[in-house]
């Protein structure tokens, strides 16, 4: 966990928009793929994903 927390941190105060403004961590998140590459997504998409993937985890649990 902290190497994640370590990762949004570098990756957050380097990354800027075309404007040359960072991006908010509290509005944009990282999302990791299983071929290992990250990419930057709105937070509110990323909350669907999650609220998505607990979904299909709890009715495999049914």
């Amino acid at each position: 966990k902290q190497k994640v927390q370590n990762l949004y941190q570098e990756v957050f105060g380097r990354l800027r928009d075309e404007n040359g403004q960072p991006y908010s961590p509290s509005q944009y998140a990282l999302q990791y793929a299983s071929d290992g590459s990250v990419i930057l997504i709105p937070r509110a998409v990323a909350d669907q994903q999650a609220r998505r993937q607990e979904r299909k985890q709890k009715d495999r649990r049914k």
